[in-house]
């Protein structure tokens, strides 16, 4: 599966091979534009950028597209793309956003309230969308979080002040006796989970027939791939595929928010899905699970109508009550 381009609003990226006449091509579209619109693309604030090409190749690339070379890790939408992740180097522009904002003077003329209410307000501006496509680093949080506990209680540069309540009771919410300010660590976690829950309901749409195609896993039962990674697949593929493992304090976290609908039964395993009450029946009676022949099966497998009500067929290695 080939993507030529991504376009949100004005913001686009186009993708091809690095030859000569793929970019005589891309210039001759982007002219046709202008004289079909009557707009002007702004070739000084584009960039070019090239994978395992020769600096004098970009250079006389960007010498016919009129615009300046760029260099990975690079931004889109406000989401740094092409860098190592894992890499708190790579964050420092966020921190000094946090920085910016958070500054010690706006803390002096707010009070209490006013300073969780600010906190909020930037964790809500400046990284949702970033902490929903990266895991951030446990070190950045720790550096994000201190730049809060530092305005939370009124500390300024060089500065230190008594920190009257822990950081844990302060990310509680307000009706366990908290401050109600957002954890990062488990804020980041919950906008994650959302592409899991998104590719988990096999809503067919550009990102899953990406991701399908080209890790081949999603076609298989709903909760299968996030077990059937390969380490070598992408830092966000991974990252997404292990969310419900993520968590020490509460593992398997996700899993337990999901609840499915039977339908005819035909993608829901019967014992190993969790489909009927609060818990899989595999946990629930672990014993007979252990006996039965037919682990993996569908429900839609474990019976069948007669004389129209449907009757249930179970299977085990030996009589039960022997």
């Amino acid at each position: 599966m080939m993507v030529s381009h991504l376009q949100y609003a004005d913001d686009s990226i186009l993708f091809s091979k690095a030859t000569e006449s793929n970019i005589w091509a891309a210039k001759s579209i982007m002219r046709i534009f202008e004289l079909a619109l009557g707009l002007k693309i702004n070739f000084q604030k584009s960039q070019l950028l090239g994978m395992n090409v020769s600096k004098e190749w970009l250079s006389k690339m960007s010498y016919i597209l009129n615009c300046k070379i760029g260099i990975f890790p690079c931004k889109y939408l406000g989401v740094p793309i092409g860098g190592n992740a894992k890499s708190i180097s790579m964050w420092k522009p966020l921190v000094k956003s946090f920085e910016k904002k958070l500054s010690s003077w706006k803390g002096r003329f707010l009070s209490l309230g006013g300073r969780i209410i600010l906190l909020n307000a930037v964790l809500s501006t400046l990284p949702v969308y970033t902490m929903s496509v990266h895991l951030l680093p446990k070190g950045l949080i720790l550096s994000l979080d201190k730049i809060r506990r530092n305005f939370l209680w009124g500390g300024g540069e060089g500065k230190r002040k008594v920190n009257w309540v822990s950081w844990d009771n302060v990310c509680k919410n307000k009706a366990l006796g908290g401050l109600g300010v957002k954890d990062l660590r488990k804020f980041n976690l919950a906008l994650l989970g959302k592409w899991w829950s998104r590719l988990a309901s096999g809503e067919e749409g550009l990102l899953y027939n990406i991701i399908n195609h080209k890790y081949g896993s999603l076609e298989s039962r709903w909760c299968e791939w996030v077990r059937e990674y390969s380490q070598k697949s992408s830092l966000w593929w991974r990252n997404v595929c292990r969310i419900n493992q993520l968590d020490t304090n509460n593992e398997g976290w996700l899993v337990e928010g999901f609840k499915l609908k039977l339908g005819e039964g035909n993608s829901v395993m019967f014992w190993r899905d969790t489909w009927i009450g609060v818990q899989s029946l595999a946990v629930r009676f672990p014993r007979l699970f252990l006996v039965s022949i037919d682990k993996e099966k569908r429900v839609s497998q474990m019976g069948n109508w007669i004389d129209e009500q449907w009757q249930w067929t179970l299977n085990w290695r030996r009589p039960l009550y022997e």
